[in-house]
């Protein structure tokens, strides 16, 4: 009975599918942008709509771009194996249209065959294909659409399969590893030219593409692992993630159309580490990323379909906190200056400068002042006993390693560390602006589809992310076209 009925949702899908084919016969899309908030909840875009306003001290909430588009929806994001879904699976979803399993890129379940991706499907019908990201080039969300691999953290295997794609742009984030992670495989970077691709990692090189430039890889000047910097930590030397889509539209731009997917990865990274700031900052900066779609999609109405999502939602992260209950002081945010990660570091370089390896508190209270704004009373951040109890059990933890933090579980440490004083800080600040989280974690919570162009309404209501692709391959390939 259960594989009839497997089989009749199988069959009412494609029916489904081939139904819309029929009725959007007479729309043609030309141009698509893919949008991914990794992470990104209705919590982490309400909560930068709140902080904007707050900054601005306006009481009025005023919508993102992409919050105002006309199709609005809700995207469940389960897994073919786990409800709380990864980001390989997620993303397989999203450029495959199929479920599979957690760590899995673009293949079945079972790592037997490939699923082709709508990136592919675009190339093949002569589009043009540019992949954004502001994590790693080879990270889950953006290797599910050119690569097929078993395991997502084989980055060298899925960068070289970058190599290979015939991609017109990557860009953004580089290679985790270009040498492999012993560092004795042929160089990616090297394969990458050798390809036939432009590789640019300066900002004047940058700025200096122009359309006729053929394949092209753009970097950031500065990379972590590949990633670029957070928002929040980024200087005059980095290029935004607005620049990358900015210019993916000057190169991408021709007759045949293009596939665009832009990924905010480091929204997700923050949410992990419960950092409110750098979610809050992470959004603003993919969201002027939209606003570069927007323009485009202005001087083409009818040809442009814009769709932004999320692979998942990260954090369990609420507006409002038990601390602050019905009030809200986003504004307070702004006393922090640097991301969880940079604190972090900040705090290391206090043990690395330390003739002894000893660090007074007085003096880590300081650093955190200075970075994170705790202590500032007229700004609403004074101290209180409770706060300072937490802070000093964290110091201890983390500086006279009088206890270990065993309950920090692997994914966690994998995306914070083991900066249990730098954590409480962050997550002190955010309570006093009124922000809270659940988990450092994903979560299993719908997440928001907003659309706009011909066909968004394909978008509207609650979806599945496996329908993102399959709706926007009807879009582009309807029936008579």
């Amino acid at each position: 009975m259960t594989v009839f009925l497997l089989l009749l949702s199988f069959s009412v899908k494609a029916q489904n599918t081939e139904d819309k084919r029929g009725k959007y016969s007479g729309n043609h899309v030309k141009y698509v942008f893919l949008f991914v908030g990794d992470g990104m909840g209705v919590a982490h875009s309400a909560a930068t709509e709140a902080y904007r306003s707050a900054i601005n001290n306006d009481k009025v909430m005023h919508p993102l771009s992409f919050n105002e588009f006309p199709s609005q929806g809700l995207m469940t994001t389960y897994a073919k194996d786990r409800f709380i879904t990864g980001s390989a699976a997620s993303g397989t979803a999203l450029a495959t249209g199929h479920k599979t399993s957690i760590n899995t890129i673009s293949m079945n379940e079972d790592r037997s065959s490939e699923y082709p991706t709508i990136a592919e499907k675009a190339k093949a019908n002569n589009m043009k294909v540019g992949i954004i990201t502001s994590v790693s080039i080879d990270h889950a969300t953006p290797a599910a659409f050119y690569a097929h691999e078993p395991k997502r953290h084989n980055y060298y295997n899925i960068g070289r399969q970058l190599t290979g794609s015939n991609f017109d742009y990557f860009g953004g984030g580089g290679f985790k590893s270009s040498k492999g992670p012993e560092g004795d495989k042929p160089d990616l970077i090297k394969m990458v030219e050798d390809n036939g691709y432009k590789y640019v990692d300066s900002k004047s090189d940058f700025r200096g593409l122009e359309k006729n430039a053929g394949k092209v890889m753009a970097v950031n000047p500065r990379l972590d692992n590949g990633a670029m910097p957070y928002a929040l930590d980024m200087n005059r030397k980095d290029l935004s993630l607005a620049d990358f889509t900015e210019k993916g539209i000057e190169l991408l731009d021709n007759e045949d159309g293009f596939f665009m997917m832009v990924e905010g990865g480091k929204i997700d990274w923050s949410a992990h580490g419960n950092d409110a700031a750098g979610v809050i900052h992470g959004v603003m900066a993919f969201s002027d990323a939209v606003d570069e779609a927007i323009d485009f999609y202005e001087r083409h109405p009818e040809e442009t379909l814009i769709v932004v999502t999320s692979d998942h939602e990260t954090g369990g992260m609420a507006v409002g906190a038990k601390k602050t209950e019905y009030s809200s002081y986003y504004e307070r945010l702004q006393q922090q200056k640097v991301t969880l990660d940079v604190f972090g570091d900040k705090l290391d370089e206090l043990v690395k400068d330390s003739p002894d390896g000893e660090v007074a508190f007085d003096r880590v209270m300081q650093i955190t002042e200075k970075y994170i704004g705790l202590g500032k009373e007229r700004h609403g951040l004074g101290l209180n006993k409770c706060d300072m109890r937490l802070l000093q059990h964290a110091y201890e933890i983390q500086f006279k390693d009088k206890e270990k933090p065993e309950e920090m579980d692997a994914m966690a440490s994998a995306y914070i560390g083991k900066q249990s004083f730098a954590q409480t800080a962050v997550d002190i600040l955010a309570k006093k602006a009124g922000v809270s989280f659940t988990s450092n974690s994903h979560t299993g919570i719908p997440v928001p589809v907003s659309a706009i162009g011909p066909g968004a309404e394909l978008f509207d209501g609650r979806i599945d992310n496996t329908d993102i692709p399959k709706n926007i391959e009807v879009l582009l390939w309807p029936i008579g076209k």
